[in-house]
């Protein structure tokens, strides 16, 4: 068990939420390769809970808002079910491969951040395990979502410069 995972943790549910899928534009036609590649990364999350500490049968995946756009969360119900569950005091982690896809602007973002720093939700990624209620984990948090946000704004510009050269 990491040393961040206190005993009250696992007592919550581990909400996964598969940032890759949720958000990724190649995955919303949810084609037979992307289903596989779907139900294994859902899979992994299950047993990186279990392995955090979490009874396998207090672990739920979230997976209602696969291959929706992250850019408006008000239209994602397992975003906002999400939300729920930690600010009900729930949740004792949200996993996903990459934290920064949860949202994709910062008011989003920082959302979750906040109310699992209110609540002592964890927030765990491909690489780490964060508390958002300690100074550089929420300092690496939000530099994670910056670094998002820079995607994001650097992908529409190749593409409309892309569409720029088309014409």
């Amino acid at each position: 068990m990491n040393a961040l995972v206190v005993a009250s943790h696992p007592n919550h549910r581990p909400a996964g939420q598969d940032g890759l899928c949720l958000h990724s534009p190649i995955l919303a036609h949810a084609s037979h390769a992307s289903r596989a590649i779907r139900t294994e990364l859902q899979y992994s999350l299950v047993e990186r809970a279990v392995k955090l500490g979490w009874p396998r049968e207090r672990v739920k995946v979230i997976d209602e808002d696969l291959g929706k756009s992250g850019a408006d969360a008000f239209a994602r119900g397992g975003f906002q079910y999400l939300l729920a569950e930690i600010s009900l005091a729930r949740a004792g982690l949200v996993l996903s491969y990459d934290a920064s896809r949860l949202a994709r602007n910062n008011r989003d973002w920082y959302q979750p951040l906040e109310v699992c720093s209110i609540f002592g939700t964890l927030i765990a990624d491909g690489e780490r395990l964060y508390d958002p209620r300690l100074y550089h984990d929420r300092l690496l948090l939000g530099l994670t979502g910056m670094r998002s946000l820079a995607e994001l704004h650097q992908l529409k510009q190749r593409m409309q410069a892309g569409a720029r050269d088309i014409r």
